[in-house]
């Protein structure tokens, strides 16, 4: 007899036997005893959780010989059809490999005729995402008026492509994930039932990685078991999935959390060297962060706080690190790079990690600006170009200004990332006048997880946009991605002006402005208004002359 594949030989043969989606299961035997069986379904969910062995099933209970019944037999001759998948009136569709409009017409017409065997003709439709968008047409008008004998089951784990014409056609039932522990328990019975002996920690590693799919949790203890024999021991475990032990993912979790890039390294080539499987070895980062981040929050003090905020942002950069890791041929590269970017963080936050950083008052101490951090100086005006009333801006976003010597680390580290927040907001082309605004502030103050943006001379239009909750938003938000601290913005003019930051030259006299020629390509001549609206929003002169003055 043939190898049958264990998903396969324990695929669910009756409702009872499908486990955590009770929701689905109950409601569709209800309405079965009640005689009101839909003629639409979709399925969603994500992979291995049930839904076109449900769609099975869901089959053998209107055709049974023993019904219309919620629980089919297993012994009639269309039942057991059913199971083999030979049944002339249940038609399963890969709409992956049959999404033309061609191979829809014709599914569409053959239900049209009356069943050959059974009450009903049921077509179950896998992937109905991937249909063509004139296959989804094709099928919506057979939608709306089927045959009275026709059943269709459309499974998909994307929903959101289905049109919504479609979707309100349907009774729509999402499946939910399995627990670890229903599919360790699962994984349990089955083993039980082939005469596996299998260790605790091994059943628990084999559900964990099974992310709670129950058919990936089955095909992964086929290789296992495979591997070990009768007998499945923890160690076996992890050699086949490319697992490491606990203290190993603990110990790189460690080296992050200090800042140690060093030890990162050192604890990354210690994971190569045990055969970690670079995308689980992230998902074991993962669930290790999670939990611990789990247990600050529950501890409610400050230390765990900032700890529970940090952990958050590590498992922010290691979930974008495992959706990017099929764009690079190396996969331990993109790891490593993304943990070492991931250390770019504030160097207060930091060291308020490190064991023993609370100070007795229990606020986190903070650690003086590095040498990575030290504010860049002001360029030096150009030169050269005839004087307008004031001097000309940079093309560029504005260097940070020097913070005072004993200014707080935080000012100056966030004088130091303002040029990167403005260059974060400017790869939305939408924010491009925003950044013109922005490149003419600095931070000026920050106190008590408030950045305050000032702005020299009278540019009240400039704070007025900064402070719009729109743009509020949007600063804030880069801010967190550049510096990973999650603050607040306000605006406001500046006290007194700086010598070292005033833009304002000394004013020509009236005639010296009338008598002096416009030279080309400046804004020699325009009027102050037109040259602020330039620096502002950008652009350039096309035509200096005054259209209202004469010849």
């Amino acid at each position: 007899m043939p190898y049958i594949a264990l998903y396969r030989k324990y695929r669910s043969q009756t409702f009872e036997d499908v486990m955590g989606q009770e929701h689905v299961t109950r409601t569709l035997q209800n309405a079965i005893r009640r005689g009101t069986i839909g003629q639409a379904y979709l399925f969603t969910g994500s992979r291995g959780t049930g839904k076109t062995t449900v769609a099975r099933l869901l089959a053998k209970a209107v055709n049974c010989a023993e019904g219309p019944t919620p629980n089919p037999c297993n012994r009639c001759a269309m039942c057991v059809a059913i199971t083999q998948g030979s049944a002339v009136d249940v038609a399963e569709v890969d709409a992956a490999s049959n999404r033309g409009v061609a191979e829809m017409e014709s599914i569409c017409e053959s239900v049209r005729y009356s069943p050959m065997e059974g009450r009903y003709r049921v077509v179950i439709l896998d992937e109905a995402h991937q249909l063509s968008d004139h296959a989804k047409d094709a099928f919506l008008k057979t939608l709306e008026e089927p045959p009275p004998h026709a059943i269709f089951v459309l499974a998909t784990t994307e929903p959101s492509k289905i049109p919504v014409t479609i979707r309100s056609r349907c009774q729509q039932f999402d499946f939910h994930r399995g627990t670890s522990r229903q599919v360790e328990e699962r994984l349990r019975w089955v083993c039980e039932q082939e005469g596996v002996e299998i260790e605790d920690g091994a059943a628990g590693l084999i559900a964990a990685h099974a992310q709670g799919s129950w058919r990936d949790g089955l095909s992964l203890l086929e290789q296992v078991i495979a591997f070990s024999g009768d007998r499945v021991t923890t160690q076996d475990a992890r050699k086949v999935l490319g697992a490491l032990p606990a203290e190993l993912t603990g110990g790189l979790l460690d080296a992050l959390l200090s800042g140690d890039a060093a030890a990162v390294l050192d604890q990354m080539r210690s994971c190569w060297d045990g055969g970690a499987d670079p995308s689980r070895l992230l998902s074991a980062l993962v669930e290790e962060a999670r939990g611990r981040m789990e247990s600050a929050l529950a501890a409610k003090n400050t230390l765990d706080g900032v700890l529970a905020g940090r952990l958050l942002k590590l498992v922010y950069h290691l979930s974008e690190a495992e959706a990017g890791l099929r764009h690079w041929e190396r996969a331990d590269l993109a790891i490593e790079v993304a943990l070492l970017s991931a250390l770019q963080s504030p160097p207060h936050a930091v060291a308020a990690l490190q064991p023993g950083a609370e100070t007795a008052a229990g606020v986190p101490p903070r650690s003086e600006p590095t040498a990575a951090a030290a504010p860049v100086s002001q360029p030096a005006p150009v030169t050269g170009l005839p004087s307008t009333g004031r001097e000309p801006s940079a093309p560029t976003a504005a260097a940070p200004v020097a913070a005072p010597p004993d200014a707080p680390p935080d000012l100056a580290l966030f004088r130091q990332a303002w040029p990167q927040v403005i260059q974060t907001l400017r790869a939305d082309r939408a924010n491009t006048s925003l950044c013109a605004i922005l490149k003419d502030g600095r931070v000026g103050a920050v106190e008590d997880g408030v950045v305050t943006i000032e702005y020299d001379g009278d540019r009240t239009f400039h704070v007025s946009r900064t402070e719009a909750a729109e743009s509020r938003i949007k600063i804030e938000a880069a801010f967190e991605k550049v510096t990973g601290a999650s603050v607040r913005i306000r605006a406001r003019l500046a006290q007194a002006a700086q010598t070292a930051t005033q833009k304002i030259a000394p004013q020509e006299p009236q005639g010296a402005l009338e008598a002096a020629p416009p030279q080309s390509g400046t804004t020699g001549g325009v009027i102050p208004l037109v040259e602020e609206v330039i620096r502002t929003f950008g652009g350039e002169v096309l035509d200096e002359k005054d259209p209202f003055a004469g010849d």
